[in-house]
């Protein structure tokens, strides 16, 4: 006999939450965790992750004998509106979807960008004696920085030098010629996507 399956009842994350704001809580990515209600009798699931409501397209599109997934790559995940759905795959035949619950991604925010921490605003910088690395502190889920220093403000647009590293510091090659210089930090996360932006140091 054929038995209609049972629709999973979606559990986490809530509907609507954003969860970038909730770094802390999805450590280090930024992406939740998918959880669902098991169903009687089912050996398999299909999670679906979209970033439309008509599930077109799929980020995530796997089955599991899981009521829970986490994704491990960010890079598919760019800030903004995301939709999921579950369904029982096996035993056949598959059951309907459940409910579409979103989230909202937004790594990109005022709280999660790096903090300067060397040189200092409005210092003087002595190249002579010493060489001399700038240094930030790291930005949770970002995969690399980029440094700009530029010579005027807000100039980033035309930068003098820019630097791409891993490490929350970099020491430039060269020696920059005397005069005043402005710098900022951008995270990048692990889709080669910028955040936000340090503030502006001279």
């Amino acid at each position: 006999p054929i038995f209609a399956q049972s629709v999973p009842i979606l559990i986490a994350p809530a509907n609507g939450v954003t969860t970038t704001a909730d770094l802390a809580d999805h450590p280090p990515l930024g992406i939740p965790e998918f959880r669902w209600q098991p169903v009687p009798d089912a050996t398999n699931y299909r999670l679906q992750v979209s970033g439309d409501i008509g599930f077109t397209t799929t980020i995530v599109n796997i089955t599991t004998a899981n009521t829970a997934h986490t994704p491990t790559d960010a890079s598919k995940f760019a800030d903004g509106t995301w939709y999921w759905r579950v369904r029982v795959e096996r035993p056949l035949p598959s059951g309907e979807y459940s409910e579409i619950r979103s989230f909202d991604k937004q790594w990109a925010t005022a709280d999660n960008q790096p903090e300067l921490i060397a040189p200092l605003n409005e210092t003087e910088i002595d190249f002579i004696n010493q060489p001399f690395s700038f240094s930030w502190q790291p930005v949770m889920g970002a995969a690399k920085y980029k440094l700009q220093i530029y010579s005027s403000p807000g100039g980033w647009a035309t930068t003098i030098y820019t630097a791409t590293t891993l490490a929350p510091t970099h020491q430039p090659k060269d020696k920059l010629a005397n005069g005043t210089y402005y710098w900022r930090v951008v995270p990048v996360d692990p889709g080669n996507r910028d955040g936000t932006p340090s503030e502006e140091y001279t």
